[in-house]
């Protein structure tokens, strides 16, 4: 049978109404609501066979879903230890998106200091790695927070260019992409740059170079994609009234 769009508007509140105090990563909240919200569409459909009429159908499916508050309880004795740690990573619903970039960033760019002293460590037990490879590899560790740090701002910039339609955002959008952009083409500049002191051909780097921005550019859109799905997915949950009216 079909639903009308008020109906599963109704539904959804049903489940919000437990799933919002929750405190649990973005991903997992996702994960109940998909559950919960096929669970009563379930109920529901049993419930309009039954009664033949909407309206009395989604009041006592609301009454066999239970005391919002105690399911709510229940589901956060469910939710394991561990996803507080997913919701550091993620974020908190609502959260801007820059932030959540910038986050990863920093924590992959302290991560790249400990893998430099990996290297330096294994490299001072084997053979003597040629002073060419040591330029390029001093770079990298160097060159990683600044690179994430523009993928970030470039995915926060495509992100906020689908988010918001409006000509002087989007002329504000365009700019900052281009600052971001530019950012980004440093780095890869940088890449070519090593060559230039250890003798090489800087030209024959310029395809490797160019290979690296342009994934760079499709990796922060694609990022944007992602980001703006979840960003429509949280408002539209976002928007129910949840409030029981006394």
């Amino acid at each position: 049978m079909n639903m009308n769009e008020s109906t599963m508007t109704g539904l959804k509140i049903i489940v919000e109404r437990a799933v919002r105090p929750v405190r649990v990563s973005n991903s997992r909240r996702r994960k109940i609501r998909e559950e919960l919200l096929s669970h009563v569409v379930g109920v529901f459909e049993e419930e309009r066979a039954r009664l033949d009429d909407d309206q009395a159908a989604l009041e006592q499916t609301a009454l066999r879903f239970g005391n919002p508050a105690e399911v709510t309880n229940q589901l956060q004795q469910s939710v394991p230890a561990g996803d507080s740690i997913v919701r550091i990573w993620e974020g908190q619903p609502g959260e801007a998106t820059l932030w959540v970039l910038l986050r990863l960033a920093c924590v992959a760019s302290a991560c790249a200091p400990v893998a430099a002293c990996v290297v330096v460590l294994a490299a001072g037990r084997m053979a003597a790695l040629p002073r060419e490879a040591m330029y390029h590899a001093t770079y990298a560790f160097l060159g990683l927070p600044l690179y994430l740090f523009s993928l970030a701002f470039l995915t926060d910039c495509f992100e906020k260019a689908f988010h918001d339609r409006a000509k002087d955002s989007r002329l504000r959008v365009a700019l900052s992409a281009c600052i971001g952009l530019l950012f980004m083409l440093l780095f890869v500049a940088g890449a070519v740059w090593p060559g230039w002191l250890t003798g090489l051909d800087p030209l024959g780097l310029v395809p490797y170079a160019s290979i690296l921005a342009a994934f760079s550019v499709v990796t922060a859109l694609s990022l944007a994609l992602g980001c703006a799905e979840r960003r429509r997915y949280h408002q539209e949950w976002g928007r129910l009234p949840i409030e029981i009216a006394s």
